[in-house]
């Protein structure tokens, strides 16, 4: 089964709690891991934790576009890749400004010119 920590780590920050004292209520002392639960005990500690906040973890609309921007940055060996991201889409980006105060559709756009022209212009390169 594959975990994901995310959502509980997000219940315990919305709720100022911390993830190890939950795991070692849980476990009545036994542990303070997530990651020495098993499968089984993961799902029942998962299940009480929405009940506590039924919030699901769900993403900032845009995340995967920032994200893909950034992982291309990061593939082009970019020291800060958000910070080359953010620079480029203040000098070069059609919106001229940081990639944090993208709407969605401006994300989409600007994702399209940084795959197609710049990533490709930089794989150009490294084949010359």
């Amino acid at each position: 089964m594959k975990r994901d920590y995310r959502p509980i780590f997000a219940i315990c920050k919305a709720n100022g709690l911390e993830y190890k004292d939950k795991v070692a209520e849980f476990t009545n002392g036994r542990t303070d891991s997530l990651t020495a639960l098993s499968d089984a005990e993961f799902r029942e500690f998962k299940r009480q934790m929405h009940q506590l906040s039924p919030t699901e973890f769900v993403a900032k609309p845009g995340d995967k576009q920032r994200k893909k921007m950034i992982g291309l940055a990061r593939s082009m060996r970019k020291e800060n890749p958000l910070q080359a991201v953010d620079d480029w889409c203040i000098q070069y980006g059609k919106f001229a400004k940081p990639l944090m105060q993208h709407s969605v559709d401006e994300l989409n756009y600007v994702l399209y010119i940084y795959e197609h022209k710049v990533y490709k212009e930089f794989l150009e390169e490294l084949n010359k």
